[in-house]
């Protein structure tokens, strides 16, 4: 009789349970991808849409010194945006000249300053993609 009992109370369960769905499926998890400069020492996470994207590494010539950077862009158009990396008194120095009023601190420590700028216009292909890069920049981060 126990036995009887034992089965029918697991049947029970099994029916119960067959009527639960979730209330929500699980969100989907984001594809981003982490985009690391060794070189240049930071970090940028590009949004799953950027899976393309491009990088062109040059020297920004500010007349009295250089810095590094790279161009980070998508097939068909090379450049979006830029980000550079510089010291801490090339940057004043770029302060100073006025040469910094278009471009963005986005990271920084005791020594190194990590700007960045965003092309000026793009074609209307691009558009979308250039409305996104305020965020991307956001996630600039130092490698130390």
């Amino acid at each position: 009789m126990k036995n009887i009992f034992i089965r029918i109370a697991a049947i029970a369960v099994l029916f119960v349970g067959a009527g639960c769905t979730p209330e929500s499926p699980p969100a989907p998890i984001s594809q981003e991808i982490v985009y690391t400069n060794t070189k240049l020492g930071f970090t940028v996470i590009m949004p799953p849409k950027w899976k393309d994207f491009t990088v062109s590494q040059r020297q920004i010539d500010w007349g009295t010194f250089k810095t590094n950077s790279v161009d980070i862009g998508l097939p068909g158009i090379e450049s979006l945006f830029n980000i550079s990396v510089m010291t801490v008194q090339e940057w004043k120095q770029l302060q100073a000249e006025n040469l910094a009023n278009n471009i963005g601190v986005l990271a920084q420590n005791d020594t190194v300053v990590v700007s960045g700028a965003s092309a000026q216009s793009v074609s209307s292909e691009y558009v979308e993609r250039f409305a996104e890069i305020g965020g991307i920049l956001k996630t600039v981060k130092i490698v130390e």
